[in-house]
């Protein structure tokens, strides 16, 4: 597509007291032509740059919300607080970018959590994941149910750990699958990564969790 997609740290914001420390990265992405002459129409173009500057006000967005509150807290001075952004490159090939966001809050207990922001690179556009499938594939349930038996695997293999799922005493407590604005990239093998947040799937002491559905699973559903 004769364009290179790079994803930059914009600016920056550290804080750090007794009680309270920061340490902000605030990513923009930045396209560039690559020299060679680019394939699609001036449309297709413009369809690009407007996804870019709506996916960099995204996140201007969300760090400044987030920087405020924790600047907030840290004036009161009351408890502990800290709060960490990084950025990462997950998925760079010849169809999409997709930047993931790593937010994690601590106060008291802490909290990790996730943005990711794909981009069609034919299309100029913002996908998410059920733009990937046919219309009435049943994709989410495929999805699902594999990771869902990843889940099982993984606790009969090691009793420490533990997921929300065949729970029967508190069955409301069950991950009800995936959702259609879920988190996910595609891995360098053309593999689905399916990305939650702590406390989305297990319990805290788990952490965040990604699970990784192979290509084979869904390859027949994709649009």
């Amino acid at each position: 597509i004769g364009k290179l997609f790079q994803a930059v740290t914009f600016r920056d914001y550290q804080y750090e007291s007794e009680r309270f420390d920061a340490n902000v990265e605030v990513p923009q992405i930045v396209i560039e032509d690559k020299g060679e002459e680019a394939e699609g129409t001036e449309e297709d173009s413009k369809q690009l740059q407007e996804t870019i500057e709506q996916v960099n006000f995204d996140i201007e967005e969300v760090t400044d919300r987030l920087i405020e509150e924790f600047k907030a807290s840290a004036e009161l001075g009351e408890s502990y607080g800290s709060l960490e952004i990084h950025h990462e490159t997950v998925t760079d090939n010849e169809q999409y970018f997709t930047l993931k966001l790593s937010i994690y809050q601590g106060a008291g207990s802490g909290s990790e959590s996730y943005k990711l922001y794909t981009i069609d690179k034919s299309s100029g556009r913002q996908v998410q994941i059920a733009d990937l499938f046919q219309e009435n594939s049943g994709y989410a349930d495929v999805l699902s149910e594999d990771i869902r038996n990843q889940m099982r695997a993984a606790m009969a293999e090691d009793e420490m750990k533990a997921y929300w799922v065949d729970q029967t005493d508190i069955p409301e407590l069950n991950w009800e699958g995936i959702k259609e604005d879920q988190n996910f990239y595609f891995d360098g093998s053309g593999n689905l990564v399916i990305v939650f947040d702590e406390y989305e799937v297990a319990p805290g002491y788990m952490g965040a969790q990604e699970f990784t559905v192979e290509r084979a699973v869904f390859e027949n559903l994709l649009k």
